[in-house]
């Protein structure tokens, strides 16, 4: 009698075991899952920022015609496609570079390396724009008081730049934040 207790009692206990370690297996599954869905998250996220900044070419053109026929001055909208067109191809280079298609696929080390390479591709990209985005904005300003001192229009037009530029810091410390969590998510997979 005890023989067969202690046979019944292991084989609940072998049940029991095994019932565990099929919730416990589909716990895993549901976790890579879960990593999976936060990283194609991070990844759409960005992937639509960069969707969005393609917008910036039309309405630059859209801006340089409008300017042009209300006789603006040929530089400024020369500057204007200049900055458009610029900040186009440098948003473009630093897309490809991070590859955005076949993350996801890559081993942690080379996504990592690729997103490395992006931020230090998007430093160089803003770097490079502060030039040309400083000259549009002395411009701006010199042309939307007509060369005369008005202190509020400065006034106004730097709060506004300065909204405008938190902003932008802004998104980028929250891509490159999305981009980290996309890296250490990469490194809980098996």
């Amino acid at each position: 009698m005890s023989t067969n207790n202690n046979l019944s009692e292991l084989e609940a206990l072998r049940n029991d075991y095994n019932a565990l370690r099929a919730k416990v297996e589909s716990q895993e599954i549901i976790n890579d899952q879960l990593i999976r869905n936060a990283q194609h998250n991070v990844l759409d996220k960005i992937s639509l920022w960069y969707r969005r900044r393609v917008a910036i070419l039309p309405i630059v053109a859209v801006l340089s015609g409008v300017f042009g026929t209300l006789g603006f001055n040929k530089g400024y909208i020369a500057l204007i496609l200049f900055c458009g067109v610029a900040q186009f191809i440098l948003d473009r280079v630093c897309h490809r570079i991070l590859g955005m298609k076949d993350l996801m696929e890559q081993d942690m080390t080379t996504a990592a390396n690729r997103i490395l390479s992006h931020r230090r591709a998007r430093r160089i990209s803003e770097a490079v724009m502060i030039i040309p985005f400083t000259a549009m904005l002395v411009w701006t300003l010199y042309l939307s008081t007509d060369g005369i001192w008005e202190p509020n229009a400065y006034i106004l037009t730097i709060v506004a730049l300065v909204i405008a530029f938190d902003r932008a810091v802004r998104i980028a410390k929250q891509n490159r934040k999305d981009l980290d969590e996309f890296i250490k998510s990469r490194g809980m997979e098996k």
